[in-house]
């Protein structure tokens, strides 16, 4: 008796315990695998980009190359020199060499230069700087000692007054920003006219208008006494008005380890 008692109680207690185990897996909740947060992705702003570009677009002269109809310069570096010098000019305090071309190309076009050329005068009347082979570096084409070194006074690139991004677009590390670009002043015909252009063919408004007559009231038209900030500030002001009479530039440049490289520049229109 004694022992059917204990073999009943065994059992109770192994009901009872597989009961009891059964509650506990039960009421334990079910592990989720664990979910990996996904990096965030900052997503880039082509405002932003647009105005970095027009930087640089100032930066190193780029409009310049507008005055073709288009310029590939994955394919061709020719008329780069004379922009190259501008840049020299206005970032070296006036000096040309070999150093700062070398620079110019690098950050512009991510090209280093292995053959230097002479540079042609924008007035197309001879070589305004020889590259001397020996010196490895540009000097001035002086001829000899009683020889006034090659010069017209200056350098004029017509550059724009006004320059504004009309629209950006990206395609994979490849972006097209589209301007639109305002001029002053024929400097041959000295006409007092704003131009959408730099060969000056397209008149878009007087001058005058924009003279600063506090400084000097001659009526004479001279691009040194616009008043450059109400200028800018006028066309901002007035873009929507203006831009649909002004042509379309494109540049494209390329982005490489977060530096942009200029490949090509057209005029739409």
């Amino acid at each position: 008796m004694k022992k059917e008692i204990l073999i009943g109680a065994l059992v109770l207690l192994v009901i009872i315990s597989v009961l009891v185990s059964l509650k506990l897996t039960k009421s334990k909740p079910e592990e989720k695998p664990e979910q990996k947060e996904e990096p965030q992705v900052q997503k880039e702003d082509l405002n932003m980009v647009a105005e970095e570009l027009l930087k640089k677009i100032d930066d190193y002269y780029l409009e310049y190359y507008g005055r073709y109809e288009e310029v590939d310069f994955t394919t061709s570096l020719d008329n780069t020199l004379l922009a190259t010098y501008a840049y020299s000019l206005k970032k070296n305090e006036g000096k040309f060499n070999k150093e700062i071309v070398d620079k110019y190309y690098k950050e512009v076009f991510n090209i280093e230069l292995n053959e230097h050329q002479d540079l042609n005068c924008y007035a197309g009347d001879g070589i305004l700087y020889k590259f001397d082979t020996q010196k490895n570096d540009y000097v001035e084409d002086c001829g000899s000692i009683d020889e006034l070194c090659h010069s017209h006074g200056g350098l004029t690139l017509n550059a724009p007054l006004f320059i504004k991004a009309k629209e950006i677009t990206k395609e994979s590390n490849l972006y097209t920003l589209y301007v639109n670009e305002v001029y002053g002043l024929n400097v041959v015909d000295n006409d007092g006219y704003f131009y959408s252009d730099g060969e000056y063919q397209n008149r878009i408004n007087e001058l005058d208008f924009f003279l600063d007559n506090t400084k000097d009231e001659s009526q004479v038209p001279d691009i040194n006494k616009v008043n450059i900030e109400e200028l800018k500030k006028y066309y901002n002001d007035n873009y929507e008005n203006f831009k649909d009479k002004l042509p379309i530039y494109e540049y494209i440049f390329k982005k490489e380890s977060e530096n942009f490289y200029l490949i090509k520049v057209k005029k739409i229109n």
